[in-house]
């Protein structure tokens, strides 16, 4: 974080996902997340039929919706269910209703805390849920921050509770007072502290992980909870990825859904959408001491992180110029260079376009010549990190899609392997740097780099590094 005082960590995690293909599983466990991405045939992803890119899609919530439905974990039933997530089961939630994308941020943010080692015995009782000093029992300043926007399924749900149609919910959530995840999990923990709200489409995910982290490194809070969660995007945004013809086609790989999102390949399909919910704990070294914490809580140091914007349009980043800034900042921030770099996870949906421009930022920040998709593999750079998709087994989460990208670099310098590519990958495009494929890598991993763009023209990235002893 170059001249800041304090050092910022990672020290817990979350995350909650169906299989879109199979809504009756659900990965609950990051471990889980973890054991899908390093097979070469695991796969979470499922395809959206284009007679479901209509309002009874959005309406019906989805594939996550539909599953928490008949789980009973949906809003409704949230507070019948919240205890059987310990070791929070004795808390009083507030009196209030949740809808499933509440529920299972909240449900989220509470794993990871419970994750960090953040147990309610540093909680001031279960009316305000403050995290404390363990030795002068005096509060700690709180940073919450989750996507503050949602889609119509998630407006008419909270506003079938307060006397609104399903006619109106979508101009409720284009103007503005879809902002009722972030406000749930802040209400439901009663945290003190500058809270924070993005939206940036894709990049919301490292966004939030970029104000937090520098919140906390300038002293404003001294532990942040971020996060986000994705559910069928609302119609507007189907209809706008349709018209660009972002997805995948649904005839040609219904029965394959897995083979549809290509990353590396020289012909590239579309992307394949995933639903869920996900969030990191954010932590600086003297926060971590302070409330007694062991440092094997620590997953990873956040080396640099920064965010960018191309221009403001519904469309994807089309300036490389300000991709290779932002990547630029981070790594100078991080005090690193590319050399230096032993896993990079771009954004890699698998878009004709997107990976065109992922590919142009990465040639250029490693220095290397421009090339073309159609030719020939590039051959292999060795002072130059491997690099990994992680959505070709995923799927395209939007605005999750950062913090998925973060597990997949905290797993890597957990095991010292970079988890591979689909092996459907076979053709590899003339731009791709040090593709992964087939099988997993050894090798050391100290330092990673992620990289995000979203369909707002917003550009994100960080660098992790492997914690060493405080």
């Amino acid at each position: 974080m170059g001249e800041r005082e304090q050092q910022v960590y990672i020290i817990g995690r979350s995350v909650l996902m169906p299989y879109q293909s199979q809504p009756n599983l659900l990965i609950t466990d990051p471990k889980d997340l973890e054991s899908v991405i390093y097979d070469p045939q695991g796969s979470l992803i499922g395809l959206l039929p284009p007679d479901r890119c209509q309002t009874q899609y959005t309406n019906e919530g989805g594939v996550i919706g539909n599953f928490f439905s008949k789980a009973s974990v949906d809003g409704r039933n949230f507070r019948d269910t919240f205890a059987q997530y310990k070791p929070y089961h004795s808390w009083t939630l507030p009196n209030r209703l949740y809808t499933f994308g509440e529920a299972l941020s909240t449900i989220v943010a509470l794993k990871a805390l419970a994750s960090a080692g953040i147990s309610p015995d540093l909680f001031d009782g279960n009316s305000a849920w403050i995290p404390k000093r363990s030795k002068t029992g005096t509060p700690l300043r709180v940073t919450v921050g989750f996507n503050n926007s949602v889609g119509p399924i998630e407006v008419y749900a909270r506003g079938a509770q307060e006397g609104v149609t399903r006619h109106n919910a979508a101009t409720l959530a284009r103007s503005g007072m879809s902002g009722f995840i972030n406000v749930a999990v802040l209400e439901t923990l009663h945290t003190q502290g500058p809270p924070l709200y993005s939206q940036s489409a894709c990049t919301t995910g490292l966004t939030l992980l970029h104000e937090a982290a520098s919140k906390l490194a300038n002293g404003e809070s001294e532990l942040a909870i971020i996060g986000a969660f994705e559910a069928a995007p609302n119609t507007t945004w189907l209809y706008l990825f349709n018209q660009l013809s972002a997805f995948a086609p649904y005839e040609t790989f219904k029965n394959r859904p897995q083979d549809a999102p290509s990353p590396f390949a020289r012909i590239q399909h579309g992307l394949a959408y995933s639903e869920g919910a996900g969030c990191f704990v954010l932590a600086t070294t003297k926060t971590i001491q302070e409330l007694g914490l062991s440092e094997n809580n620590i997953l990873v140091r956040i080396a640099g992180s920064s965010i960018g914007q191309d221009e403001a349009r519904l469309n994807s980043p089309s300036d490389t110029d300000e991709g290779v800034r932002v990547v630029g900042e981070t790594l100078k921030r991080a005090d690193i260079q590319p050399k230096n770099l032993d896993i990079a996870v771009l954004h890699s949906t698998g878009t004709p376009d997107g990976e065109v421009y992922d590919w142009t930022v990465a040639r250029r920040v490693f220095g290397l010549p421009l090339r073309d998709v159609s030719d020939l593999p590039d051959e292999r750079h060795e002072n130059l990190p491997d690099l990994t998709p992680p959505k070709s087994h995923s799927g395209h989460t939007y605005a999750l899609s950062g913090i998925l990208s973060g597990n997949t670099v905290i797993d890597a310098m957990g095991r010292d392997e970079i988890p591979p590519a689909r092996t459907h990958i076979d053709t590899v495009h003339g731009m791709a740097v040090n593709p992964v494929l087939g099988v997993s890598k050894r090798r050391n991993v100290d330092h990673g780099l992620i990289f995000a763009d979203g369909m707002d023209g917003s550009i994100a990235s960080a660098v992790f590094e492997k914690p060493k002893i405080l």
